[in-house]
């Protein structure tokens, strides 16, 4: 798993995300980076699932 900050393109917000494999996902869709702002999603690397969260103190 790695942790990153991402600048969401539509809303211009940052985001914590989340990357891990998918053997701990659940069925969760590969290659799909949504931002839990405003929603948005765009295409990440298609063997991996992916995760975004509000930074503390904003949710």
């Amino acid at each position: 798993m790695s942790l990153r900050l991402e600048n969401c393109p539509v809303c211009g917000k940052v985001y914590m995300l989340e990357q891990y494999s998918p053997a701990f996902a659940d069925g969760a869709a590969r290659g799909v980076i949504k931002c839990p702002h405003c929603g948005n999603e765009k295409a990440g690397e298609p063997d991996f699932i992916y995760s975004g969260h509000k930074l503390p103190g904003e949710e």
